[in-house]
């Protein structure tokens, strides 16, 4: 577990910072990672990222886990290794 403070408030997991504050967990473990904890559900990104998996386009993150019947967090896992990947091939193209 990681445990994770955000605006005085010291949350035991990022699933439950993100519960607590009605973001997905993607969006605080991205918060942490660029050092915008103080920003993280306050409605100041409220553009959703569409994203795509399995060639179907989904409106958010959120939207896709719902869809699918997992969490955001393995959608968001996902789509770094999807990223990782796709950079991989990129490199052994050249």
């Amino acid at each position: 577990m990681h445990k994770v403070s955000i605006r005085g408030r010291t949350y035991q997991s990022l699933t439950s910072a993100a519960r607590d504050l009605g973001v997905s967990v993607c969006a605080v473990s991205v918060a942490k990672k660029k050092g915008t904890l103080d920003r993280v559900g306050t409605g100041r990104n409220t553009e959703s990222k569409p994203c795509e998996l399995g060639g179907k386009r989904y409106k958010s993150r959120g939207a896709a886990a719902k869809a699918l019947g997992v969490t955001d967090w393995d959608v968001c896992a996902y789509l770094k290794v999807k990223e990782t990947l796709g950079e991989k091939e990129r490199e052994d193209a050249d």
